[in-house]
């Protein structure tokens, strides 16, 4: 589960790879002088070359999960407890 860390401060840029995410937080809220509105950072976590987080311009973006399931909601036709439980048919 190795989490890569992409730095970029004033023209430089820093990569360094991370066993945890907790690490690679960490290094990021380091690297940050544990100030997000620092100016000039660009920072993106990594991992399976998919984005766990990146800070831009002051604002956090949060990458979506690979499994994320999407609930929509039924409409209520489709969940009365008439049609759920008898399949449609009239009941006595």
């Amino acid at each position: 589960m190795n989490f890569e860390l992409t730095f970029e401060r004033d023209g430089t840029t820093q990569v360094s790879v991370h066993k945890t995410a907790k690490e690679a937080f960490a290094k990021l809220d380091f690297e940050m002088d544990y100030n997000i509105f620092t100016p000039g950072i660009t920072a993106v976590v990594r991992q399976a070359d998919r984005i766990v987080r990146a800070i831009v311009g002051g604002k956090v973006y949060e990458g979506q999960p690979r499994g994320k399931i999407e609930v929509k909601p039924m409409p209520k036709e489709r969940y009365d407890t008439h049609t759920l439980f008898y399949g449609g048919a009239p009941c006595d």
